[in-house]
């Protein structure tokens, strides 16, 4: 058995010791006698993780005798024969066990599902008014941005996501883990707001090369008050200083007036779909909002505000419906 790292791992050994079993510990061996090429005595094999056992052997009694001092021994209680166990399923068969991993092959099967239902789905670039010398042609850079805190069980680090819309229509977009831990869902979203600066910003030299100038200066949209303060206000500089200097890049884009910032409700925060899972529902009316659609129905120009759903029924809609992604 390897119990060493468990406070009590002494006590089941002196218990089935007590018995009268011999004990195996594959601390240093990682194989253990097994197989129908010789005879073996009664034995019976303990897996210990955490707090689940598992108990198997080759005798039914001496299997009954370990449960039975054990539950003498230990508050624990008898779940009957293994079903699951770390994620896997168990089936019996007259022929065998049968071990599968439902919910991988769920999260797989979704997956697959999705990328199936979207095969012919893509964005679509309106055509813009007509430039000439003596016109003037309107050009609005809007961006969207997001952080999912906190949202790696592994690790705990948080997801970034945004995107920057050209004339309504997106041209930059990102969905990536960010590098350090954020102890807040503000530091989080600072960081995104950080992130989606620094594109805006590359964003603004690559139009100024174009010769073509914006009616107005890039928004930033984020549904993050305290984000939105902090970018904004340098009296909070006293509640950062735990971020590193490059964070600060929104602030100080913000005081220069290239960037300015909007609050947005969590409803039409078009980074949502960048990082996290959304009912059916908001994320249809995200990809719409987006202008992407399939090919049939953007050929077909049914698009628009018009046949976009209710984004006042979204969380109606939601209530019971199952995540897309």
């Amino acid at each position: 058995m390897r119990m060493a790292q468990y406070p009590d791992t002494k006590r089941h050994v002196w218990l089935l010791e007590a018995l009268g079993q011999g004990v195996w510990n594959p601390i240093y061996d990682e194989t253990f006698p097994c197989g129908s090429t010789y005879t073996v005595p009664p034995r019976v094999y303990l897996l210990l993780y955490v707090d689940d056992i598992i108990l198997t052997g080759n005798s039914e009694v001496l299997i009954l005798e370990v449960k039975q001092a054990l539950q003498a021994e230990f508050d624990m209680k008898d779940l009957g024969a293994l079903h699951y166990f770390l994620g896997l399923e168990i089936k019996y068969l007259p022929t065998g066990l049968f071990c599968l991993n439902t919910n991988h092959l769920l999260a797989a099967k979704r997956i697959l599902r999705y990328v199936k239902g979207s095969m012919n789905h893509g964005i679509l670039f309106r055509r813009g008014s007509s430039l000439s010398a003596n016109s003037s042609f309107h050009v609005d850079l809007q961006a969207y941005c997001d952080a999912d805190w906190a949202g790696d069980p592994n690790d705990r680090k948080s997801t970034t996501g945004f995107v920057i819309l050209l004339n309504n229509t997106p041209i930059s977009w990102c969905s990536k883990k960010q590098t350090a831990v954020s102890r807040s869902s503000t530091e989080a979203e600072y960081r995104s707001m950080a992130d989606t600066s620094s594109e805006i910003q590359w964003l603004l030299h690559l139009l100024t090369e174009l010769h073509i100038e914006l009616t107005q200066v890039p928004t930033l949209h984020c549904d993050n008050i305290s984000a939105l303060a902090l970018a904004a206000n340098p009296v909070h500089h006293s509640k950062l200083k735990h971020i590193e200097a490059d964070v600060h890049f929104t602030r100080e884009k913000v005081k220069a007036g290239t960037i300015r910032l909007q609050f947005v409700s969590s409803k039409e925060q078009l980074a949502d779909i960048f990082t996290k899972g959304l009912c059916s529902p908001q994320h249809n009316y995200l990809c719409d909002s987006l202008m992407m659609l399939p090919y049939p129905q953007a050929e077909e120009g049914c698009y628009g505000e018009a046949s976009r759903p209710s984004v006042d029924s979204y969380k109606t809609n939601c209530v019971g419906a199952k995540s897309v992604t």
